[in-house]
């Protein structure tokens, strides 16, 4: 792997999401769809849906989203090491971790909206479509970020270059 500016200013953006991230998946955390039972309640301060399966999925999610986006912020710092080797693991560690991380968000992002939503059918079946669609090709286009070298990055450019030049011969006609 080559040091360079491109690099460095790669790890500053990684290092902005994955922080981003934390921010937001720990401050969802805490402002929980469905809200909390009120001082009154048998069990005042815990979860009004606790007991919903959806909810347990965007609690779950939640909580490996941040739990990954802080460690691979964390991994980054390592990134800055003197020592070559480890500054390329750590910061393909960190690039996984943010990975990851944002799989996990986009899950809990989707629990989220389904708890919300939940009485009504077609609402919730295309929130769930929609993350079933949207989920794998973020996944796939950030894996080829990750690797630019993979198999997977080749195919997703060559899918890219076609449809541009699909476009390009369409409009020439």
């Amino acid at each position: 792997m080559v040091w360079s500016k491109q690099v460095t200013c790669a790890e500053w953006i990684k290092n902005r999401v994955d922080t981003l991230v934390a921010t937001v998946t720990f401050t969802a955390g805490f402002t929980l769809p469905g809200g909390y039972n009120a001082s009154g309640d048998p069990h005042p301060g815990t979860a009004v849906i606790l007991h919903n399966p959806v909810f347990q999925v965007f609690v779950i999610s939640d909580m490996i989203a941040m739990h990954c986006s802080i460690l691979g912020a964390v991994s980054l710092l390592w990134a800055h090491c003197s020592d070559p080797n480890v500054a390329e693991e750590s910061y393909l560690l960190g690039a996984l971790l943010l990975l990851m991380a944002l799989s996990f968000m986009t899950v809990a992002f989707c629990a989220a909206v389904t708890v919300a939503v939940s009485k009504l059918i077609w609402l919730t079946n295309l929130v769930v479509y929609l993350t079933c669609v949207y989920l794998p090709i973020c996944v796939l286009v950030l894996a080829a970020f990750i690797f630019p070298h993979s198999p997977l990055a080749d195919l997703l450019f060559f899918i890219y270059y076609l449809a541009m030049t699909d476009q390009d011969h369409q409009s020439g006609d």
